[in-house]
């Protein structure tokens, strides 16, 4: 048979043909996909350079049907205990039973992004709901799917700075291969892309619509997309590529709910997607509007920086009086003040008496939140409207990632394989 040849000087086209007969073999059995792995390992374990059994195991779990899935049941969170990872829905169900893997990336569009061990080696790769996982081969980094495509790096050992990336669709398709020094995700079919050769955006077939001679670009959003010039100054491109609003600036964000943060100077304002500075460059920092509420802050030192609300008419609706913020979201915000966390309403009211150690933005009614009960002892979970608990996740977990948002939670102080999450 093909795979008994000797492989210490395939290259990887060969070692693709050595596969696919060995598909073509294994296919005409009546073994299930865990047997068939278990007799590939066999074959291939006798030889000297096992990255080549890893090279092909991982095409083997590419072609199995983890692009084919019912994503209905939506996780809600992650949590590492004993050895093993948690997968909960939204009615705290195990979507299923506890399952080992080295570290969890996120979650998006029906697939977790993590880090597995396969035979000595580890692998970065995608598991579906139903803890099927697949793998790109010899890639070092992936980043989360979005609008069904997700993009993956590879590089040279010592070389970890100089990244190539490239992208690959939610069906396992490889879309572009790894050539490009930057690359955004994409969003509205568009995806921001550099190497040594061209630079411009890319629509979902891999191709150039727009070339580039210099500069960069970012994604697209409310159809706008913030691009660099040389001198480092930052302005706003359409969809159509022609400059939209002036290159200006000292930095830009992107467009959110119709609004945009940027820099002047060294401070901070807004623009509405006509260009109009609707609230001056005059802040220290400030987030995104959401709900027509944003945070300002009017200082950058990290031990002295607090917080006011500010609506999209440049009313400040409060003092500088927030530790700790996040973004708006269902008419409310999660703030601290002197590292108590509570719930505020659009005008910075408490919208109940609760108060937590740590507590995070409701999403579809829920929240992750917690709280001390005696001693060091606490309590943690989602938490409703009314602050009660709905979810309990024990409190032994060494990790909690939240899959809504795919932001690390609750970290316990001891030597676990923690997230990758930021």
């Amino acid at each position: 048979m093909a795979i008994e040849r000797k492989i210490e000087k395939l290259d990887f086209e060969k070692v693709w043909l050595m596969f696919q007969k060995t598909k073509e073999m294994l296919a005409k059995s009546s073994l299930e996909t865990d047997k068939k792995l278990r007799k590939l390992e066999t074959l291939f374990t006798s030889y000297k350079f096992m990255k080549i059994y890893i090279i092909i195991l991982a095409i083997i779990f590419s072609t199995t049907s983890i692009f084919s899935q019912n994503t209905n049941r939506k996780p809600l969170v992650a949590y590492y205990h004993n050895n093993f990872w948690h997968i909960l829905d939204t009615e705290g169900k195990q979507i299923f039973k506890p399952i080992k893997f080295e570290s969890l990336i996120g979650y998006s569009e029906g697939f977790f992004a993590i880090r597995k061990a396969i035979g000595k080696d580890t692998v970065l790769g995608y598991m579906n709901l139903q803890g099927q996982f697949a793998t790109i081969p010899n890639v070092q980094w992936i980043s989360l799917f979005k609008n069904n495509i997700a993009i993956y790096a590879t590089w040279q050992p010592g070389l970890e700075e100089v990244k190539y990336f490239g992208y690959i669709r939610n069906d396992g398709t490889i879309l572009t291969q790894p050539v490009f020094l930057e690359a955004t995700e994409f969003n509205d079919g568009l995806a921001f892309v550099m190497n040594q050769k061209s630079r411009g955006y890319i629509d979902t077939t891999g191709k150039f619509v727009k070339e580039f001679k210099v500069g960069f670009g970012e994604i697209f959003s409310n159809n706008l997309a913030v691009v660099q010039d040389t001198s480092s100054h930052f302005g706003y491109l359409d969809k159509n590529f022609n400059i939209k609003l002036p290159i200006i600036y000292d930095y830009a964000h992107n467009f959110h709910n119709g609004y945009a943060r940027v820099v002047k100077g060294a401070s901070y304002g807004y623009i509405d997607t006509n260009g109009k500075e609707f609230i001056p460059t005059v802040f220290e920092m400030a987030s995104d509007f959401n709900n027509g509420r944003a945070f300002i802050s009017n200082s950058r030192e990290m031990d002295n920086t607090k917080w006011a609300i500010i609506t999209a008419g440049g009313k400040i609706l409060s003092d500088y009086i927030y530790s700790e913020i996040t973004d708006y979201s269902e008419g409310t915000a999660a703030v601290s003040i002197d590292s108590t966390w509570f719930y505020i309403d659009q005008n910075g009211d408490k919208i109940f008496e609760n108060e937590y150690d740590f507590c995070s933005s409701y999403i579809d009614g829920i929240a992750y939140a917690r709280v001390k009960t005696q001693g060091s002892d606490f309590r943690h979970g989602f938490i409703d409207f009314s602050g009660e608990f709905l979810l309990n996740i024990p409190k032994e977990a060494e990790v909690v990632v939240d899959l809504r948002t795919n932001k690390l939670m609750y970290k316990k102080n001891a030597k676990v394989k923690s997230t990758e999450n930021k």
